[in-house]
């Protein structure tokens, strides 16, 4: 996980920034509304309904909201973790010395349950580097197959984080791995 001493603080230009380097890797994806939710969400209570409750007596709410829902089930691996993967591994090969340095032989090792095994290994792939991730024996097994086919090299372990960061650094390759993913 990152220290947050050294982290940047997310700002509206960071988040710019971020958005150039996982651009050319993600998909983007619809925004869309539902009438149906958006009016359930604005249905008020009736005076009756409040009776009994800490807000008796009160005039309801009558909110009117509308809902909107960003579709990244239909980003890439299915998943919005996709874009944090693909920020990470992009900031790793801008570091100084790191691909000079052999990092995409030694690559690199995250542990997931699913979704982030999936994205670190798409966006390794593409880029040419090796990944490792340690995925729980209680993973979905289509999961522990995605992230086999994106091509990571993949070890199980047990489901808790201790377990999984345990077999993480005690693998054989975990030593030449340059860096390490923490779970998005």
């Amino acid at each position: 996980m990152a220290d947050l001493s050294t982290t940047l603080p997310l700002t509206r230009d960071s988040v710019i920034e971020a958005h150039k380097l996982v651009k050319p890797h993600v998909h983007l994806t619809p925004v869309l509304t539902n009438r149906t939710l958006s009016e359930l969400a604005s249905t008020s209570r009736t005076a009756e309904e409040l009776a009994g409750t800490r807000w008796a007596g009160r005039t309801p709410a009558r909110p009117v909201l509308r809902l909107w829902f960003k579709c990244e089930n239909m980003q890439r691996i299915g998943a919005f973790k996709v874009r944090g993967a693909f920020h990470a591994v992009e900031k790793l090969k801008r570091e100084p010395g790191w691909l000079d340095g052999g990092g995409k032989d030694k690559g690199v090792v995250t542990h997931s349950s699913g979704n982030h095994a999936q994205a670190l290994a798409l966006a390794a792939r593409e880029s040419g580097i090796k990944a490792y991730i340690v995925m729980p024996d209680i993973s979905i097994p289509q999961k522990i197959a995605a992230t086999k086919g994106y091509g990571a090299n993949v070890l199980h372990s047990g489901s808790t984080s201790v377990e999984r960061e345990a077999v993480a650094n005690k693998a054989p390759w975990a030593s030449s791995c340059s860096s390490r993913s923490s779970i998005l």
